[in-house]
């Protein structure tokens, strides 16, 4: 999935884009680990890639997706599915109704 605003690389590309930006960043600062450019990679991966398997349980986009999925679009789906049996139904009583009344001619 490749939205506008991720590029033409998707996640994969912020995470190296942020990390280059961590990388020309690295002047001296007391606050700031020397591995800044890949935690910065690594946090990014972990948080908007689609794979199951990033960060033990699943990207945080991963797991958003999921619960997305099984708590909103089932229920929709659900319910456009019963919605569709009685449009069905509706149809199929509208046959019947012109048949008798064709049988009433």
């Amino acid at each position: 999935d490749k939205s506008p605003s991720a590029g033409t690389g998707g996640p994969e590309t912020l995470a190296v884009k942020l990390g280059g930006i961590a990388l020309a960043a690295k002047e001296p600062r007391d606050d700031l680990s020397p591995a800044l450019d890949k935690a910065v990679q690594t946090v990014m991966w972990q948080t908007l890639s689609k794979s199951p398997n990033t960060g033990g349980r699943g990207s945080a986009r991963y797991r958003l997706e999921k619960r997305l999925q099984e708590e909103v679009l089932e229920c929709v789906d659900s319910q456009l599915q019963q919605h569709e049996q009685l449009r069905d139904q509706i149809r199929e009583r509208d046959r019947w109704k012109e048949t008798a009344e064709q049988c009433q001619q």
